[in-house]
């Protein structure tokens, strides 16, 4: 009977670990409709604003726990792993934005839960199971349709290529950091500020180096504030939940639904126009990731 007990406890807490994690990739949601209206802004000017926000934030609640301590003791395949995974990935998806309708990029940079289903056969030990491969399959097909525009080759807009690779660079990263935080289950996830305050200092050299300022209008300067101090510093906190005790897996299925709804949030905040190789490559994504399961 205790066992019994201890194992519906277990069951809970994963369950609740997973909810939590998928609340964050709503967040991201929301986060790529925002950033899809930031275009006029150079890349690495929104980077040290919006990550300065997000390592003050941070920084301000590991002062309040006292973690200083703990994240000093963090190994250093942790912070390779972060500063990747995070800040590298930043650079890549808002590089892809300036390059190809955000619609595009968060459709095939999508192709990261399937990386991560693939990740966890090899990284943990898991089962192989052929229906991973028909679903991968699926999905990149999903891909496909988006890049030629409905199956055309000769419809691929080579102007949007650059925002294509960087996309698909944006899936490896993000899906070899999901892995990494799984590896990584006893680190703080407050250890996301570090990677922020490296970015953002980062970010600032590059940004003065080669880049022209550019005066933010009200309107950008209240998204990057949201984008920084809202939707980044809570939705890597519990990304990190739900990666670290959540089920991995599952949540890398539930998050094939956030294509359908990114693509919506776009199309009726004008950042994108309706077509129907768009909406038919979005539902492709996502069966092709819950047959994956």
């Amino acid at each position: 009977m205790l066992l019994h007990s201890e194992m519906l406890i277990s069951i809970k807490n994963t369950t609740r670990a997973t909810c939590i994690g998928y609340l964050a990739l709503v967040l991201w949601v929301f986060g790529t409709v925002l950033a899809a209206g930031l275009k006029r802004i150079p890349t690495f000017e929104i980077l040290t604003i919006t990550l300065l926000l997000t390592s003050m934030v941070l920084c301000a609640r590991i002062t309040y726990k006292k973690l200083w301590p703990t994240i000093a003791q963090q190994p250093t395949g942790l912070w390779f792993a972060g500063i990747f995974g995070f800040y590298v990935n930043d650079i890549v998806f808002f590089s892809a934005l300036k390059y190809a309708p955000a619609a595009h990029v968060e459709l095939i940079s999508y192709i990261w839960p399937i990386l991560v289903i693939f990740g966890s056969l090899i990284f943990f030990d898991l089962p192989f199971k052929w229906r991973q491969v028909i679903g991968a399959m699926i999905a990149f097909l999903g891909c496909f349709l988006v890049i030629t525009r409905g199956g055309n080759l000769e419809m691929i807009n080579t102007h949007y290529l650059p925002g294509y690779i960087f996309s698909i660079i944006e899936a490896f990263l993000w899906a070899g950091y999901v892995i990494a935080l799984r590896h990584y289950k006893d680190a703080p996830p407050e250890m996301i500020g570090m990677y922020a305050s490296i970015g953002a200092i980062i970010s600032l050299f590059i940004h003065l180096s080669f880049e022209s300022f550019i005066i933010p209008t009200s309107g950008e300067s209240l998204a990057m504030i949201i984008m920084g101090a809202g939707i980044s510093s809570l939705a890597y906190l519990l990304w990190d939940v739900g990666v670290k005790h959540g089920h991995m897996r599952l949540l890398s299925i539930l998050a094939y639904g956030n294509p359908l709804l990114t693509v919506f949030l776009l199309i009726l905040a004008g950042k994108s126009t309706f077509s129907p190789y768009l909406i038919i490559a979005s539902i492709l994504v996502s069966i092709g990731a819950a047959i994956s399961k």
